[in-house]
C-alpha cells in the first residue's frame, strides 16, 4: 500500500499539518506513517558512568510515552473528521531525521510527505531546515509543507509555477495526477523576464500537449519573479503552489527569509507542493 509520511514533533504545528496528511490520504487512497525521531543527548557524567543507563532509559521512556499521547490525539482528530478509516501506522526511532527519512521512504512505499512549518524559530528550522531544503534536496519523495495556523480547506485550484523546461511538464504532469485525485483545476504560472529565451511555440506546444488536462496557462511578462507569484496567488485563489524542488533558493527564502515569508505565508496562507525532479510515482 502507498504511504503518506508525515514527520511529528508532537507540536499543535504538526496536529493542525495532520488534517491535510489525512484528506490527501483519503483523496489518494494512500495509509498515512506517523514518524517521530529522537536522538540521545551527549551528557558529561564525570567519569561515572553508574547512572548513565538510567537517564538514558528515562529519556526513551519520556519519548515513547509523549509519542503514545500524540497517536491517541491524532486517531481522535481523524475520528472528529470523519476519516478513521485512513489506516493510520507509526514509527519511533533513534536516530538522525533526514537519514531516517531516506531509508523509510524506500522501505515503506512512501510516495508523499507532508509536514508543518511556522516560521525561523520552529521545529521545520530546527529539524529541517535551512533544512526543509535539505529534505527536498536529499528525500527523493514530493513534499507537502502545511504553514502554521493554516486550516485546511477544499483544494480547487493548484498553482504551478514553470520556465517551460523538459523537467517542468514532467513535475506538472505529476501535479496534474494530484489535481486530478482531489478535483482541482491546475493553473501554470509562467514569469516572463524581458530577458526570456522561451519561444511562443513552445507555450503553443504545452497549451497543446495539457488542452484536455483541465491546464491553464498564464503568461505574466514581468522581471520581478517573486512579486509576480504573489499577485498570481492572489488574483487566481491558488489554494496550493506547487514548484520543482530544484527552484530551492526561493523556497529557501520563503522558510527562512521574514520578509519574503510574510508576504507569501503570512498573507496568501497557502501550503507548498515542492515535486522533485527525479520522482517516479
Amino acid at each position: 500500500m502507498k504511504k503518506i509520511l508525515f514527520p511529528t514533533d508532537f507540536s499543535e504545528t504538526a496536529n493542525n499539518a495532520f488534517i491535510t496528511a489525512l484528506k490527501m490520504a483519503d483523496f489518494l487512497n494512500y495509509e498515512i506513517l506517523v514518524l517521530h525521531t529522537y536522538e540521545m543527548p551527549v551528557i558529561n557524567f564525570g567519569g561515572n558512568l553508574a547512572f548513565a543507563p538510567e537517564i538514558y532509559s528515562t529519556i526513551e521512556l519520556d519519548t515513547f510515552e509523549s509519542f503514545r499521547d500524540i497517536m491517541a490525539r491524532l486517531r481522535d482528530m481523524a475520528y472528529a473528521n470523519k476519516l478513521d478509516h485512513i489506516t493510520i501506522n507509526h514509527m519511533l526511532l533513534q536516530g538522525g531525521l533526514i537519514d531516517t527519512m531516506k531509508t523509510i521512504v524506500n522501505d515503506e512505499n512512501v510516495r508523499l510527505i507532508v509536514m508543518g512549518t511556522s516560521g525561523t524559530n520552529d521545529w521545520a528550522s530546527r529539524l529541517f531546515g535551512s533544512n526543509t531544503i535539505d529534505v527536498m534536496n536529499h528525500v527523493p519523495r514530493n513534499l507537502l509543507v502545511i504553514p502554521d495556523n493554516i486550516q485546511y480547506h477544499k483544494i480547487s485550484t493548484i498553482g504551478f509555477t514553470t520556465k517551460f523546461r523538459p523537467k517542468d511538464k514532467k513535475a506538472l504532469k505529476e501535479v496534474v495526477r494530484i489535481a486530478k485525485k482531489v478535483g482541482a483545476e491546475v493553473r501554470c504560472l509562467y514569469v516572463k523576464p524581458s530577458n526570456s529565451d522561451v519561444t511562443e511555440e513552445t507555450i503553443e506546444q504545452w497549451r497543446e500537449d495539457f488542452k484536455d488536462k483541465d491546464v491553464q496557462f498564464v503568461i505574466i511578462p514581468h522581471d520581478d519573479v517573486k512579486e509576480s507569484i504573489h499577485d498570481f496567488l492572489n488574483f487566481n485563489h491558488i489554494d496550493v503552489l506547487a514548484m520543482l524542488s530544484y527552484k530551492s533558493n526561493f523556497l529557501k527564502e520563503v522558510f527562512v527569509k521574514r520578509n519574503l515569508a510574510k508576504e507569501i505565508i503570512g498573507e496568501i496562507k497557502i501550503p507548498l507542493l515542492a515535486i522533485r525532479a527525479d520522482y517516479k510515482e
